[in-house]
């Protein structure tokens, strides 16, 4: 019995054996990458975070309120490098620094942290960094390997939603989740930003999480239950990353689709997702309204229709691509003991050799192949689990583009930023892999059942 039938077949004991057996391998491969990947070359950003896990709960809001970012990540930031202390027996700093103010001149460029010594001594700083004025054993901070830990579990809790996401779609083609599991696992994407100390993985795992408690809802009617559950994933995925609400829309259409598109449907996700904006008024309301007032209205340059159009297309492709074929901390992790160490692990789609380069047609040839296939199927055959996943994997780019192009660069977003997207957008090219091998193993077995005679007719 090949490995195909028993992950694609009846659910047996011996299948179902065997496929938790090999999602628990992707795991452990998933969180044995990431922990070899813990050691990167520090990001600037991460000097951000740094420096806000070692305040406390009031400074950190205060901080976030002056600047563009929701507390939630900093809050939970700030426990877990209290508990990796406490566990690593960490030493207190000699020197006290205290934060005393943060300013930004604009929103989206670099705060500037003023900091005053017990001894009275003064430093201006972007954060807090490995080697510079205000050093890592200067605060008091866990070992950046430990702190990075943190977005490790957010990641990989995030993976593990999403599997159960594919289960639920799709629960008569177990292979579907898994290899969206191993398209998360073995992404460079994933892996680059689930070993930094930034709250990418946290909106990753809200978003996720509030789309598979949406569907369930949805789907047993218990909303009693799921109602107040979906309204804290809406205030949790809001209050980690302002981004995450570029899934609200698409994510509540999705729960009114799975739950039978009923007006009484409508209403219940409605009234959950008001829920959820109380929560994040009540907590903060205020310090978001003074956010948006801060951010830039006015367009950085104006340029025609079609050259906007052509510019933000061209972008939103290559975020999507980076998606599966980031490859910078791939290479650093493969070239780490070379000279050429120094790598800069963000760094993606650089293909240095003609040989890369055919490699990357290729990959682009099977990405492409999975889109056109779900697309054909959403166009042929229709169905709520397929229009879910493109609607969730492709609306924050619609949204990127129709927002710059009536506005130039009025929504903002970095290719890291769509991590919200990457659970849905695994799940989808996992499934149009799965639909393209189950459609030619259906034609190799057609043609092999047919006689020579008839064969020879045809």
């Amino acid at each position: 019995m090949s490995l195909a039938s028993l992950i694609c077949g009846a659910p047996t004991r011996p299948r179902r054996v065997l496929y938790r057996a090999a999602v628990i391998l992707l795991l452990c491969g998933g969180l044995a990458l990431r922990l070899a990947a813990l050691n990167r070359p520090f990001w600037m950003d991460e000097s951000f975070s740094a420096a806000l896990a070692t305040q406390p709960r009031a400074k950190i809001l205060f901080v976030c309120a002056k600047d563009v970012h929701p507390p939630l990540y900093y809050l939970a930031l700030r426990a877990w490098n209290a508990v990796c202390r406490l566990a690593l027996r960490c030493p207190e700093p000699a020197e006290t620094w205290t934060l005393l103010d943060f300013n930004v001149a604009q929103i989206e460029t670099a705060g500037v942290f003023d900091w005053e010594s017990d001894g009275g001594g003064r430093l201006h700083t972007l954060g807090i960094f490995p080697s510079e004025a205000l050093e890592w054993s200067c605060a008091p901070l866990a070992p950046l390997m430990g702190l990075r830990l943190l977005s490790v579990a957010f990641g990989l809790g995030a993976a593990v939603l999403t599997w159960r996401l594919g289960r639920r779609l799709a629960p008569d083609r177990p292979a579907f989740a898994l290899v969206a599991l191993a398209l998360w696992m073995a992404s460079g994407y994933t892996l680059t930003w689930d070993t930094v100390i930034r709250s990418y993985g946290a909106s990753a795992l809200a978003v996720v999480g509030l789309a598979l408690a949406g569907l369930w809802t949805a789907g047993t009617g218990r909303w009693r239950i799921g109602g107040p559950l979906i309204a804290a994933l809406v205030a949790a995925a809001f209050l980690t990353n302002y981004v995450s609400m570029l899934q609200f829309p698409g994510i509540a259409f999705a729960i009114w689709l799975w739950g039978g598109a009923s007006r009484r449907e409508g209403a219940r996700t409605a009234v959950a997702f008001l829920g959820g904006g109380v929560i994040i008024l009540a907590f903060w309301g205020r310090s978001f309204f003074h956010q948006t007032a801060r951010v830039p209205t006015e367009p950085l340059f104006h340029e025609p229709l079609s050259a906007a159009l052509s510019y933000h297309f061209d972008h939103i492709c290559q975020y999507y691509w980076s998606l599966l074929f980031a490859d910078g901390v791939w290479k650093w992790l493969a070239w780490s003991g070379a000279e050429n160490a120094t790598l800069d692990p963000l760094s993606s789609l650089s293909p240095e050799t003609p040989l890369l380069a055919i490699a990357y047609l290729i990959a682009f040839a099977v990405y492409a192949s999975a889109i056109a296939v779900n697309l054909w199927d959403l166009i042929k055959r229709p169905n709520r689990a397929l229009a879910i996943l493109a609607m969730l994997a492709f609306l924050p780019g619609c949204y990127y583009v129709m927002a710059n192009i009536a506005v130039p660069h009025s929504l903002r977003l970095h290719g890291r930023h769509l991590y919200i997207a990457a659970p849905f957008f695994y799940l989808f090219l996992a499934r149009g892999w799965c639909s393209l091998w189950e459609k030619v193993t259906a034609k190799w077995k057609q043609r092999r059942d047919i006689p020579p005679q008839q064969t020879r007719r045809a």
